[in-house]
């Protein structure tokens, strides 16, 4: 009989497609509540609100994120430091707006269909018409797509991206700010 090296994990101790795929989802959710409390930062910022005020508080969360992005567009766009800083803030807003919240969307409301290898399988509840041939008609409620955990992993590295640079152009609006 031969001695168990301990140093090499057996596959028990690996963590399974269905582990990595939750883990990597809480990453999403945990980085996309910083990323709304930078949203909220961002908009101290512009209109000079306390961040231990109540009332920005108040304001803040019942400000739809959408509407949140609609704003700070707007006023960075009407009061912007300089054409560099509204391009950066314009590409990051979209990049937020149309890349990642809704793969965002899609990863944490989408239906898993885990197995214990990659790759998972990610359902998405759509209805769609199709005809296949003349006279055939064909209507499916789902519509089915190959994840990898890396794309989820990616997808948190983009939000910390976005998250970041949302920082520094607060910071660098906050410094405009108190200049003028």
């Amino acid at each position: 009989m031969s001695e168990i090296d301990s140093t090499t994990p057996d596959d028990d101790s690996r963590p399974s497609a269905a582990d990595s795929c939750a883990m990597a989802i809480g990453y999403v959710c945990i980085e996309w509540g910083l990323l709304e409390g930078t949203f909220d930062r961002f908009m101290r910022q512009l209109f000079g609100w306390s961040h231990r005020d109540e009332t920005t508080h108040i304001l803040n969360m019942n400000i739809r994120q959408s509407e949140k992005i609609t704003i700070i567009r707007a006023v960075g766009t009407a009061q912007s430091p300089s054409l560099d800083w509204l391009e950066r803030l314009t590409r990051t807003l979209t990049t937020i707006d149309n890349d990642i919240r809704p793969l965002r969307n899609r990863f944490v409301h989408d239906m898993w269909l885990i197995s214990q290898h990659e790759p998972l399988l990610r359902r998405t509840r759509t209805t769609k018409i199709s005809r296949p041939q003349a006279r055939q008609i064909e209507v499916s409620a789902f519509s089915d797509r190959s994840t990898q955990v890396s794309e989820i992993l990616d997808l948190v590295t983009k939000i910390r991206e976005a998250s970041e640079e949302l920082n520094r152009l607060a910071d660098d609006y906050g410094a405009f700010r108190h200049q003028n």
